[in-house]
């Protein structure tokens, strides 16, 4: 599923594609995708309007239009957004289009239909209503971090993945942060140590930077990292020890039982 530096490679593609492009027609292919708005409403708000920016908040894209409201997009486990101009083929698996007066096409692609589209007056109101607890990136402090681990008692990792603790960190960077900060994924919130609290949150900011600074692309992440072994069989980057799964909240989790506590 599409986390933290998948959203923010969409939103920097959506930045750098489709700014200030008048919208002249918006075809709704699957109403499955609509989360909060009609596909009548859809239709209604964005025609004739341009986007002027984007912004992210965990792995919820925006797009805000001229308008001042925003088009959100959640990618689910396989949405993804593809621009292209009049002359060239339509992607497959188009759930929403949207069509530019100048011939330029934007479709929102989902093979699985788990994407969702809101509409929403502003994206704090979307926070809001989502109940989102704080981006994992942006302007999350060392002291923020310690305030909100406080509160918790779950498995670290499920706390980690939890949405309304902190947006943006799912399943497969969970492992990542856990591996580098030295933690087993089953440790509870409140076994962690004030330096592993501060370990933990250095880990969160480098793993999403160097994934997001590498576009989401794994071959571009560094070698040592976990994910580039991650699955039965891997072993470890740094011992070359197997690693081991557990189950947290129902999702694979992989780690090193060497040096992992």
């Amino acid at each position: 599923m599409p986390e933290l530096p998948e959203a923010e490679a969409s939103r920097r593609y959506l930045d750098s594609s489709v700014l200030y492009k008048k919208i002249e027609v918006v075809d709704v292919l699957d109403e499955r995708i609509l989360g909060n708005v009609s596909k009548e409403r859809i239709i209604s708000d964005l025609e004739g309007r341009q986007i002027v920016h984007t912004v992210r908040h965990g792995k919820y894209v925006g797009a805000e239009l001229d308008s001042s409201q925003v088009l959100i997009l959640h990618f689910g486990m396989t949405g993804k957004v593809r621009f292209f101009k009049r002359n060239e083929s339509a992607p497959r698996f188009v759930t929403m289009q949207l069509n530019f007066e100048n011939g330029d096409q934007l479709a929102f692609t989902c093979i699985r239909v788990l994407c969702r589209v809101f509409f929403c007056e502003s994206m704090k109101e979307f926070i809001e209503w989502k109940n989102l607890g704080p981006d994992a990136l942006d302007g999350l402090t060392l002291g923020l971090f310690k305030d909100l681990i406080s509160r918790r008692t779950g498995r670290i990792k499920a706390v980690l993945m939890d949405q309304h603790f902190l947006a943006g960190i799912g399943n497969i960077y969970a492992d990542e942060i856990l591996f580098q900060s030295g933690i087993h994924p089953m440790r509870t919130a409140d076994t962690i140590f004030e330096d592993e609290i501060a370990q933990l949150f250095n880990s969160i900011g480098v793993v999403l930077n160097e994934a997001v600074d590498a576009g989401a692309n794994w071959a571009l992440i560094p070698k040592d990292y976990l994910l580039n072994v991650r699955g039965p069989g891997g072993k470890c980057p740094s011992c070359g020890t197997q690693l081991e799964m557990v189950r947290v909240v129902g999702r694979s989790s992989y780690y090193c039982p060497k040096h992992q506590f």
